[in-house]
């Protein structure tokens, strides 16, 4: 979130079980966007608003909006495994197929989306970090432990201590 907040092109939208209906998660995707790019234009917001427009033309709509970015953004998705809605799923799915190059999308998530993550992979246009990844190795539990907490343990208690919180 720090390194986001520094990029005034990164778009961050924080999730909760509220927004899992489909108007509301893409009026807020829009809303991030349009914060992150002011010069952005957005038609997809009218349509969205607009009754009987179905989400799929929205989703194209915004794809072509985000054509006119004239810089790199990306668009930030934390806690995204709160959405269940198969609708929204099927518009970040379309949306992630179709992004124009110079715009990135993050998903952030306790669980695996619903999306084409094998294709991704394959395809290498997927990057991924796991838990497994952010965890603290037992070099980096002792620095922390003496360096920024100022505590002096003797190694054992260090080790024991990285083992029990799994480097957390």
């Amino acid at each position: 979130a720090g390194w986001f907040a520094e990029d005034d092109a990164a778009a961050w939208l924080s999730l909760d079980p509220r927004d899992d209906d489909p108007v509301r998660f893409w009026s807020y995707v829009l809303a991030a966007l349009e914060t992150a790019a002011p010069d952005l234009r957005s038609d997809a917001g009218s349509l969205l608003q607009a009754p009987g427009v179905p989400l799929d033309v929205v989703v194209a709509t915004l794809i072509n909006d985000l054509e006119t970015a004239a810089r790199d953004l990306v668009l930030v998705l934390d806690d995204y495994h709160v959405i269940t809605s198969a609708e929204i799923h099927a518009g970040v799915a379309f949306l992630v197929e179709h992004l124009p190059p110079d715009v990135h999308l993050v998903l952030a998530s306790r669980a695996d989306p619903p999306l084409p993550l094998a294709r991704l992979r394959a395809a290498g246009e997927l990057l991924e970090i796991r838990a497994a990844d952010l965890r603290f190795t037992a070099d980096e539990a002792a620095t922390y432990l003496h360096d920024v907490m100022g505590l002096d343990l003797a190694p054992g208690d260090v080790a024991a201590l990285e083992a029990r919180t799994e480097g957390w």
